[in-house]
């Protein structure tokens, strides 16, 4: 079975709610689903926004990236 990065950061948020560790969760991961989903460094940051209170699990601008750089430097490039 297949799953989507946003499959698995359901995952991650189901497991953050019910007071598991990031660690703990990957782990679980790798066990159930395969070690090429996910790194624990990604499940951390998303562990990280839980914890701050941004519950969202699309891929998208989050506090503290600051886009104007990207946009920028894709100005420059066309």
């Amino acid at each position: 079975m297949e799953f989507s990065k946003e499959d698995v950061r359901k995952f991650l948020y189901y497991e953050f709610r019910l007071g598991h560790s990031a660690t703990e969760v990957t782990e679980n991961i790798y066990h159930v689903i395969g070690y090429d989903v996910i790194s624990k460094a990604t499940s951390a940051t998303w562990f990280d926004r839980f914890h701050n209170g941004s519950y969202s699990v699309e891929n998208g601008p989050y506090p503290g990236k600051d886009v104007s750089k990207d946009l920028d430097l894709l100005k420059q490039m066309i």
